[in-house]
């Protein structure tokens, strides 16, 4: 106020247009205070938060309270999943369903929810006491991996080859399955039309493969961590596809998974931990799979293991870095 009078007095421009912004600023800013006084006294906002499967808020709410001129709502959506994933998202709150999409890696996240008041210019924000909590899971997604045969195991009673009375055209075939008896491939066959088939007529049913799968979780970062996940995914997703049984063990966070559809939610918790001393005397079956990267720490796992059993270790590579992009010809002046 006193370079406004300074250029009144003086008829300076420079002090006229300074003192009138401020006191502009001055006069919003009081103005602004007491309509959110004013506010105060009015019910607080109301609403309900979802979480969505594939990484988003929808929030609806019934009625929005009062809002004073050059004001707004807005929704901001904080979340946590470890110190180097998190997210903080505001979204105008102008629809009564109001839906906010979150491109999230992998990973359980706490989220909390709030409503603010903020005027146009943004010199005053209000942030009402109510908030909205939930838990948002980000399953990993399938990614190219093109994994090993399963082993070839038979179950259940078995008996020789040739044994018993033999049934049916000694050219019945059918496709080859995972563990199938190398001796009844049809070479014939499979040379003329190159897909893979084997003798039927045989007293002894087709054998069922199974795969044990061990998970090491102790990766440098949690993006080599996602990519050795997203791979799990698709290799049991083929297994089962193929009808071959399988049991993914993660001995670092005590899980075991036997059904796909409890296999991503299982996944989206964990985080780079090592696997515990006490995993390497576990009571597991003679072969297994160590699913690992090229890091120390699975070599060093892969030894420990190799002397006692049956170990198939596969080793999932990091995804390259992507290149930079090339700089304009300006920016390299």
């Amino acid at each position: 106020m006193a370079l406004l009078g300074v250029g009144v007095v003086h008829g300076e421009l420079a002090s006229l247009l300074w003192g009138g912004a401020f006191g502009f600023l001055w006069a919003y800013v009081v103005v602004a205070r007491g309509a959110v006084a004013w506010l105060m006294r009015k019910p607080g906002p109301q609403g309900t938060l979802e979480g969505l499967p594939g990484g988003g808020l929808v929030f609806r709410w019934a009625q929005q309270p009062p809002v004073p001129a050059f004001f707004g709502w807005r929704l901001r959506a904080h979340g946590e999943h470890s110190p180097g994933r998190t997210f903080d998202r505001e979204v105008p709150l102008v629809d009564p369903v109001t839906e906010v999409a979150l491109p999230l890696p992998r990973g359980v996240y706490s989220v909390v929810v709030r409503w603010e008041l903020v005027d146009a210019f943004g010199f005053t924000r209000l942030i009402p006491p109510a908030r909205w909590t939930t838990v948002l899971t980000v399953e990993p997604r399938g990614r190219f991996f093109e994994p090993p045969p399963p082993p070839p195991h038979r179950h259940g009673r078995w008996r020789p080859r040739r044994s018993g009375r033999r049934a049916g055209d000694p050219f019945d075939v059918r496709p080859y399955l995972p563990g199938d008896d190398l001796r009844r491939f049809h070479w014939p066959l499979f040379a003329h039309s190159g897909q893979p088939f084997v003798r039927t007529a045989e007293p002894s049913p087709p054998p069922a493969g199974f795969v044990f799968l061990v998970v090491d979780t102790e990766a440098e970062t949690e993006e080599v961590l996602d990519g050795r996940l997203e791979s799990l995914v698709t290799w049991v997703t083929t297994l089962d596809h193929q009808k071959t049984g399988w049991t993914v063990v993660v001995p670092s966070a005590q899980v075991t998974v036997t059904e796909v559809s409890a296999l991503a939610p299982a996944l989206a918790a964990l985080t780079p931990r090592p696997l515990p001393d006490r995993a390497v005397e576990a009571s597991w079956p003679s072969d297994i799979t160590l699913l690992t990267g090229p890091s120390p720490a699975g070599r060093r796992l892969a030894q420990q293991l190799a002397p006692h059993r049956r170990l198939h270790v596969v080793a999932v590579a990091p995804d390259a870095p992507a290149a930079p992009a090339p700089r304009t010809w300006w920016r390299r002046l």
